[in-house]
């Protein structure tokens, strides 16, 4: 009962929180549903991607995602809901059609890097609506210009180190 109290306390003083909460569940849900459809393949034909490139397209997203703080998550889940589905449409495909070690090479090399950064970006996507959640007034503050900063370095510095993976690892094969 402890450990409950702790977490809500946590909850509390850190409303980001309630966001990666939301973001994990989301991305939970959907990556299941997506792994258990079947009859789709990936094609790995795919023009090799600039370390640009890459870093670009992820940014783009990490971006979205922020800047869907504003519609209280709505568009932050649409973009969760679709891309961790799409995910596990693919790793299912890349494990029935594939061995493992490609599966390593194109995906999960730079997912460990990439992943942490959309959940992230995502959960701050759920910031205003954690404050409803928590009861707390709602205000686009200091406080709020404080963290948001943060949040895009941060997702920009995994995004760039994951697209270096990507680019140097994933595009080899």
């Amino acid at each position: 009962m402890e450990t409950i109290k702790n977490l809500s306390t946590k909850l509390e003083k850190y409303p980001l929180l309630v966001g990666v909460c939301i973001s994990m569940a989301i991305s939970s849900l959907f990556f299941l549903i997506g792994i258990n459809i079947k009859g789709f393949g990936v094609n790995l034909n795919v023009d090799k991607a600039t370390f640009l490139e890459i870093f670009s397209h992820n940014s783009l997203g990490s971006l979205l995602l922020i800047m869907s703080v504003f519609t209280f998550g709505s568009i932050t889940s649409l973009i969760v809901v679709g891309n961790f589905l799409f995910f596990g449409v693919k790793i299912r495909a890349l494990i029935s059609g594939f061995d493992i070690e490609l599966l390593f090479q194109k995906v999960i090399a730079h997912g460990i890097i990439e992943i942490p950064s959309i959940i992230l970006a995502a959960s701050f996507g759920y910031y205003l609506l954690s404050l409803k959640i928590l009861k707390k007034p709602v205000k686009i503050d200091k406080k709020f210009w404080f963290l948001f900063f943060r949040v895009i370095i941060v997702c920009l510095l995994l995004n760039a180190l994951a697209a270096f993976v990507e680019a140097k690892v994933g595009m080899e094969y």
